[in-house]
């Protein structure tokens, strides 16, 4: 299975990417695994901020680009209270 993680902004686009091509840039928030995704926003240059963006988290089969898993996670710093 493969993962690939996005940082989305609300409206759903991928953040921080060439508005030309589509790819990465420097600010594109790298996640190695799925510990850094439980780590965003927690400060420290070891952990990726994304901000008030959230993460889609899409699990494949093999090299099928068909997505098995699609999950879309809120990170609690987003998250919004209330009484």
């Amino acid at each position: 299975a493969s993962l690939d993680i996005y940082s989305l902004n609300n409206s759903g686009g991928i953040t921080d990417r060439n508005p030309d091509t589509g790819e990465p840039t420097e600010a594109t928030p790298q996640f190695n695994d799925i510990w850094d995704v439980l780590r965003v926003n927690m400060g420290g240059v070891e952990h990726p901020n994304i901000g008030s963006n959230n993460i889609e988290i899409a699990v494949r089969q093999g090299d099928s680009p068909d997505v098995a898993i699609d999950v879309l996670y809120i990170p609690m710093s987003h998250m919004i209270w209330r009484n």
